[in-house]
């Protein structure tokens, strides 16, 4: 009687488990044949992978010569201050709190608008003051390292005095959408580097070149004519007149 019951109770279980939403069934049915999981890579793969494709290089130090050169009168470095202001911001509010750190403060610039205009000069400066400072994922720039939509988050806002929003993805749903062979200084160039989402951003500079955080090199400037960028383009938008 005791092995008829079991035997009962396993059949059921079973049943239970390929029928019953609390048993997997909708498990089984989200799982349709042929779909395929987005793979995202490691930030290590990327980087090894745009190492390998990037087969267009930029001569940065010539560029950053020739903003020098163009620079009508030396002034401090944007970058430096804001450095200086924070960690001198830190260390003050350590001595008063012990180890409490200050909470970021407002810039004060207007929300992204695509009537700001733009000063050629001044935001190549801007980058400028950027180049070869190493990557970090989810740095803003305040210490060591910056990633991608934070270097372009802090040009705009340093040489336009326009917030755009913090990740690449939201910066892709702002501004007017511009065709690549229509691509003007200053637009912002997306790129889906980890799978099939915007993951990467930066600024178009003209004749293919941008500015951006790469997570392999830092700051820097690349073409789009390479074959890692190229394949991976994604969008553009402009921000900017």
């Amino acid at each position: 009687m005791k092995k008829t019951f079991l035997l009962a109770f396993v059949v059921f279980i079973t049943g239970c488990g390929s029928s019953s939403p609390r048993f997997g069934a909708s498990i089984a049915r989200d799982k349709k044949p042929g779909a395929k999981k987005e793979v995202v890579r490691p930030q290590s793969d990327e980087a090894r992978e745009e190492a390998a494709e990037d087969d267009v290089k930029v001569d940065t130090g010539r560029i950053l010569k020739q903003v020098k050169a163009s620079s009508g009168t030396a002034k401090a470095s944007t970058r430096t201050a804001k450095k200086k202001t924070a960690a001198a911001a830190k260390k003050t509010t350590a001595s008063a709190a012990g180890t409490a750190e200050p909470a970021p403060a407002s810039t004060g610039h207007a929300a992204a608008d695509t009537s700001a205009s733009v000063d050629k000069q001044r935001m190549m400066e801007t980058i400028a003051e950027w180049l070869e400072t190493p990557y970090s994922y989810g740095s803003d720039g305040n210490e060591e390292g910056i990633d991608c939509s934070a270097f372009t988050r802090e040009v705009f806002a340093q040489a336009a005095d326009i917030d755009l929003p913090r990740s690449s993805t939201e910066q892709s749903q702002i501004g007017e959408r511009v065709a690549r062979d229509e691509l003007k200084f200053g637009d912002l160039v997306f790129f889906k580097t980890k799978g099939r989402s915007i993951s990467h951003v930066g600024i178009y500079l003209g004749d293919d070149l941008f500015a951006h955080a790469s997570s392999g090199s830092g700051v820097t400037i690349s073409s789009l004519d390479s074959t890692y960028f190229n394949k991976r383009y994604a969008a553009a938008r402009r921000v900017l007149k």
